[in-house]
């Protein structure tokens, strides 16, 4: 069972404490930290009983990590256990996506959106906190994954579109082995594609602070057109 099945499981009550500590064991969390983990996740208050994407702080890392996270929806950081009192969380690359802003105390959840697709690392800046990294990734979405010539696809990479931000999509085109720029700078969230061969088309997409600077490229998504 994957972690969002666990987490889900856990928070509606069909899966018990030991259940969903072995399968985070399994998943090599610490029994600490899957022991901390199961309490946090048992003190969130009702509306947040579901996450989008919860990334928990304990024992000085950061887990799930890499994550994928989703166009439109938070990342909650949760911290818990005793030596989390001067952690945060904050994107190290230079689109200055998101950070918690404060430092969290043991127990506390922060909620943090994601602007757009990308690949974002982030950190603790703490300087007595170097093992503390992660990554999130965030794919573009297509309308559908498959067609046939002369259909009309829609890539989306915002959901919305940030006024912050610009947005960068490139594509690779059947037959070939390298990107090109699809939409460069672009302030909307969405475009669309009408394929005129056969083959599969991926895209990519990152999302561009103004006066600052860009994500990483985020992972491809595919379509496959007949």
């Amino acid at each position: 069972m994957d972690r969002d099945r666990l987490v889900h499981g856990y928070l509606d009550g069909q899966l018990s404490r030991r259940v969903f500590l072995r399968g985070l064991l399994t998943a090599g969390v610490s029994l600490a930290a899957a022991s901390a983990y199961a309490d946090l996740l048992a003190g969130l208050p009702a509306e947040a009983a579901v996450p989008d994407l919860y990334v928990y702080a304990s024992e000085y890392a950061f887990t799930p990590s890499p994550a994928k996270g989703l166009l439109g929806h938070q990342v909650e950081f949760g911290f818990s256990g005793g030596n989390t009192a001067s952690h945060l969380a904050e994107d190290a690359s230079a689109a200055l996506a998101f950070t918690t802003s404060t430092y969290a105390s043991p127990g506390s959840v922060r909620l943090v959106p994601v602007p757009g697709a990308g690949t974002y690392p982030y950190h603790c800046p703490d300087g007595a906190h170097p093992a503390m990294e992660g990554v999130l990734r965030v794919p573009p979405s297509v309308s559908a994954s498959s067609g046939v010539v002369g259909d009309t696809f829609t890539t989306r990479w915002a959901d919305p579109a940030d006024a912050a931000f610009v947005y960068d999509v490139q594509i690779k085109r059947p037959g070939t082995t390298s990107w090109a720029a699809w939409r460069t700078g672009v302030a909307k969230a969405t475009g669309r594609f009408t394929p005129t061969n056969a083959g599969t088309y991926r895209f990519r997409a990152r999302s561009v602070r103004l006066g600052s600077g860009a994500s990483g490229w985020s992972p491809a998504v595919a379509i496959t057109v007949s």
